[in-house]
């Protein structure tokens, strides 16, 4: 399908880099423009972005607010056919502001009600608010369950999982994977472990108890508090790592990666990990099941348990690289299927 359709994305993402949502966003907007129609996006302001050109260029316009009360009079201005809701913390006002527009919600993650009334405020929210909302599209069966039995209708659900760029995220050459070593200072004998860290529910306490049974290996963190690097780095032989903006060095320079998380909407991570070839120990979650279970290469554990953890990074580490990972997520969890399945769901609405 093409015309003069104007859709307009509303998002709040607040990565200072790109990761892998914004490739992801770029995409989406220069196949929206080749097809003829309008893409805007409405962001939240990230002081020192680095990614807003990169919309930009591939053709969006890009507008930027500082909280929610700015989305009615950007979706007024704009007038979209469809709005497309990123990341929960628009939703009521995208669908308070909807005018005649088609609205989609895209859960990518839920959080657990801590109480009756939270959860009471949940179902009022899929089920009052949401009433009108055309699609829940949901990065994972798992999620998608959540959104269920929230109260979403199930004619309105469709589970499209993210994508990454495979053409970026691959297996490295030889000279790449030297190059990412010593970019860190890895020795070429050094068995290294890759963690991403950011938040308690990513599981650095299991991994930091994990390696007390692995005593040799080394660890390479990105990302995560101050707190928890002097954590890792006064027991633990670690190179820490600040979140880059392009990643790809980190998997090339690591020999196995670890996913130690309690929950997750989608892993981007474990994608990029998978589609560069690393063996992966990973915590047995629903995400994770759905994208790399049962594959070659993939070594999964009950969350929480660092005797197990500990177990699966050294068959990980044995295995060593996985060109049937790769291939997986080349297959099913690339940026192309991605794109193709979003414009599919805004021709269907």
């Amino acid at each position: 399908m093409s015309g003069t359709r104007t859709i307009c994305e509303v998002i709040d993402y607040w990565g200072e880099t790109g990761g892998s949502f914004i490739p992801a966003m770029t995409a989406l907007a220069s196949a929206i423009r080749k097809r003829g129609e309008r893409y805007v996006v409405i962001s939240t302001d990230v002081p020192g972005a680095s990614w807003y050109n990169d919309l930009i260029e591939a053709g969006a316009e890009l507008r930027l607010i500082h909280d929610a009360s700015e989305v009615a009079p950007n979706l007024k201005a704009i007038r979209p056919d469809i709005i497309h809701s990123h990341f929960t913390k628009y939703d009521v006002a995208v669908a308070r502001s909807a005018f005649r527009s088609k609205v989609l919600w895209h859960v990518h993650s839920t959080r657990g009600a801590s109480s009756t009334v939270e959860e009471l405020r949940a179902r009022v929210k899929y089920m009052v608010i949401g009433a009108g909302i055309r699609q829940w599209v949901c990065v994972s069966n798992g999620i998608a369950s959540q959104v269920l039995e929230r109260g979403a209708p199930k004619s309105r659900v469709r589970v499209v999982p993210n994508g990454i760029d495979t053409t970026r995220f691959r297996p490295p050459t030889a000279s790449e994977r030297e190059a990412a070593r010593a970019q860190f200072g890895i020795a070429e004998t050094d068995r290294v472990i890759l963690f991403f860290d950011r938040t308690a529910i990513k599981g650095g306490r299991v991994v930091r108890e994990a390696l007390e049974r692995l005593p040799g290996y080394r660890l390479l963190v990105n990302g995560g508090p101050q707190e928890d690097w002097q954590s890792f780095a006064r027991r633990y032989d670690v190179v820490l790592s600040p979140r880059l903006a392009d990643p790809r060095p980190l998997y090339w320079a690591a020999d196995a990666f670890v996913l130690a998380s309690f929950g997750e909407g989608f892993a981007y991570v474990l994608a990029e990990a998978a589609a560069s070839g690393l063996p992966v120990a990973t915590s047995d979650i629903a995400p994770a099941r759905e994208m790399v279970g049962g594959v070659d290469g993939a070594f999964m554990f009950p969350p929480g348990d660092a005797q197990a953890l500990s177990e699966s990074i050294s068959r990980a580490i044995d295995h060593g690289p996985s060109d049937a990972l790769a291939e997986r997520i080349a297959t099913f969890f690339s940026l192309d299927r991605w794109t193709s399945d979003m414009l599919s769901v805004y021709d269907a609405v």
